[in-house]
This record gives C-alpha cells, structure tokens and sequence, in this order.
C-alpha cells in the first residue's frame, strides 16, 4: 500500500483529490490542511508521497519541500499545482522534488505520477519535457546548442570515477533528487543514454 499525504490550504480541494486517488486500492491518502501542523505531522508518521501545493497563504511548496527532506532526505515530493512551473523549474529540481503534476492533470495521470515516483522515476509534463529537450538539443549542424554548466561537470566527473548518484550527492553536498535531474539534463544536452556515452561525448567535445 502506498501512503500518500496532500498538503494544501483549500480543505475541500484536498478532500476531493484524496478521493479520486483511493479509487485505486493500492494507495491511501492523509489530507494536511495547515501548514501549522507540518512539523507535528512529520514527526508523526513518513508517507510514501507527499502531493504539495505550490502556492498557499503563508508558505508554498518549495518551502515545505525543504522542510520534508530536511526530515526524510529520500521522501518523493510531488509538486500538484495550477500555476505554470516553467520559471520555478529550476527551484524545483533544486529543492529536490520527485514531479510536479497539474492540477488539470487526469486522475489516472495522478496516479501513475504517484507510482512512477514511488519506483525512482521522477515525473514532469510532456509540454515542459519537450520544451527542455529542444532548448538542450543538437542543431542540424551537429554542434550543442548549449554547455553543461559548472555543477553539471562536475557531476559528469563524479560519474566518470564510477560513483553512484548517492555518492555523488554526498561528494558535491546536495540532493540525490538533484544529482538525478542533472543528469536528465547532462543527457539530453549531449545526446546520450547512458553514464558511459555521456562521458564518452563529453570528452569528444573538449568539456572534459
């Protein structure tokens, strides 16, 4: 069984998602309606997921992601929100979230989002997927559009001494979430599908 917890201000929003989600019997879901009460609920019980609002009156979700992980470092965070993410991206993936859904997502998008997380699989809409992936991609000449940044290097050099995402993490002091999403990234600038071509490619190109 999979233990859910939705944090979000409007009680009958969560409520009404915790129904839609135990349709399907493998989950079942806790609401969290304050964010007063986060610190207590934390401490009371760790869920699988957390499903948390971005925006609410005192706090938002990068904030309670931070708070989340700082307790549970390997918790999945999913970012349920009906604002547009694409200027927050960047702050969600460093803080360390598992997907971001919409909230004009179907449930059975939801759900799958629920479980994918569960399993290691981090989760973001196909529109801002392929936005990145074009903004990443090669041009017709062949040559990278763009350069992995400096934090993006020095994962690939991590990854080029044989370490694991979790040693990577502990090395450069940040999420293991984090170390996952880069390599996303580090994949797709260099066209690679594994750790070793995307080594390979780097030093191709003279970024290593």
């Amino acid at each position: 069984m999979i233990s859910v917890l939705i944090i979000d201000d409007h009680e009958v929003v969560g409520h009404g998602v915790k129904s839609l989600i135990e349709k399907d019997t493998e989950i079942s879901v806790d609401i969290l309606s304050f964010n007063n009460d986060l610190t207590k609920t934390l401490s009371e019980r760790k869920h699988d997921v957390y499903l948390v609002d971005l925006q609410m009156p005192d706090t938002n979700g990068i904030e309670i992601t931070t708070s989340i992980l700082h307790k549970y470092p390997e918790a999945n965070v999913i970012i349920y929100t009906g604002y547009d993410i694409k200027p927050l991206f960047n702050k969600l993936v460093d803080c360390g979230v598992s997907g971001m859904v919409s909230k004009s997502a179907t449930n059975r998008t939801l759900v799958n989002a629920i479980k994918s997380v569960v399993q290691g699989d981090v989760v973001i809409p196909l529109e801002l997927f392929q936005q990145l992936r074009m903004q990443n991609g090669r041009n017709l000449s062949g040559e990278y559009r763009s350069v992995l940044t400096d934090k993006e290097r020095d994962i690939l050099l991590e990854v080029e001494k044989g370490k694991t995402n979790r040693e990577i993490s502990e090395s450069l002091f940040t999420s293991q979430r984090t170390v996952e999403y880069s390599l996303s990234t580090i994949f797709r600038k260099l066209d690679a599908r594994s750790r070793i071509e995307a080594v390979k490619r780097a030093k191709e190109c003279g970024i290593l």
